[in-house]
């Protein structure tokens, strides 16, 4: 007998995937975060689940749309699978970047993908030059003048 998987007509990984296991094992580990001296934090699936809705209510807010594009240059941590995940739960798709990329570079992949939103950190928003010029939504991963703090968003108590 041939396999046949069942394609469902819809799919958003936000909440077909993390969205369900938030609801049916809140508690269990997602992913792991390790910090300089290799202590391991664990991240759960409600708290990743949580973070990703207050983001995705937060760029619906701001006028983002189901097609639109958000730049993501951040490290790789949780709050990054948190960006990806909030950005797919609107069908926002993000457009991840390697944190290496030069100021040149990001202004190519901007003008390229038609980025309507960039999502970085801190230490990332000197690479972009033109960011307000551009009218996009900017979040900042820790405070910077003229950026929304990512924190604020993902805990609602901002921006």
């Amino acid at each position: 007998m041939l396999f046949r998987s069942r394609i469902p007509e819809t799919f958003n990984f936000a909440q077909d995937v993390v969205y369900q296991r938030a609801r049916l094992n809140p508690d269990a580990v997602a992913t792991l975060a390790l910090d300089a001296t290799g202590r391991a934090t664990p991240w759960t699936f409600s708290q990743i689940a949580t973070r990703s809705r207050h983001l995705a209510a937060f760029l619906a807010s701001a006028g983002l749309k189901r097609g639109e594009r958000v730049l993501l240059l951040m490290d790789r941590t949780p709050d990054w699978q948190i960006a990806m995940t909030g950005c797919l739960h609107i069908g926002v798709i993000p457009v991840p970047c390697v944190t290496q990329v030069s100021a040149d570079e990001l202004s190519y992949r901007l003008k390229q993908s038609g980025a309507t939103g960039v999502i970085c950190e801190q230490k990332f928003t000197d690479r972009f030059v033109d960011v307000n010029r551009h009218g996009l939504v900017c979040i900042s991963r820790g405070s910077t003048a003229n950026w929304i703090d990512f924190e604020a968003v993902v805990n609602q108590t901002g921006p």
